[in-house]
């Protein structure tokens, strides 16, 4: 719900998708920046719950796609870079119209950028903790071998208060 209803709400005002247009391009992904935040917390938190919780391949699977979208978004970055040069001439050569452009500009891409860094980070993070269960895991099935007798590894010493008096 946290990715859906957002993702949905910004179709919804983008509607009808017009690529060939700079503007629109220009005003779909500068509105694109301001969705971004409920979707990294919605993959944040099913981040953190496939680590907590041991889910080796969930984590895997989230660390990819974290970074796969963190690609993606840069691309998407190029070209809102270019649509703001292309467009930025278009606007009024009055000092707050250019002002304010230059502003949204600004702050639609250090969004992107804070949501890439932030992205690229939890994505690593979510590989490393996957490659670490893993490793875990191993470990542990390497420890299994070894017998256990009355809930003591052999060769362990036995505490004098649990040994059975005769």
């Amino acid at each position: 719900m946290l990715v859906a209803v957002p993702l949905g709400d910004f179709l919804l005002n983008i509607w009808p998708l017009r690529w060939a247009d700079e503007q629109w391009r220009y005003g779909s992904v500068g509105l694109f920046s301001g969705f971004l935040l409920t979707p990294l917390l919605a993959v944040l938190i099913a981040g953190a719950v496939s680590v907590f919780a041991g889910h080796r391949r969930a984590a895997r699977m989230l660390g990819i796609l974290n970074i796969i979208v963190a690609v993606l978004l840069v691309l998407t970055l190029a070209g809102f870079a270019l649509d703001v040069l292309q467009i930025r001439r278009a606007v009024p050569d009055v000092k707050d119209a250019q002002w304010t452009f230059d502003v949204a500009a600004y702050k639609a891409s250090a969004k992107y950028i804070l949501t890439v860094i932030a992205l690229a980070w939890l994505g690593r993070a979510e590989l490393r903790a996957a490659k670490q269960m893993r490793l875990d895991r191993e470990a542990r099935r390497d420890d299994s071998a070894v017998p256990l007798v009355f809930g003591k590894q052999v060769g362990e010493a036995v505490p004098a208060a649990d040994k059975p008096t005769t």
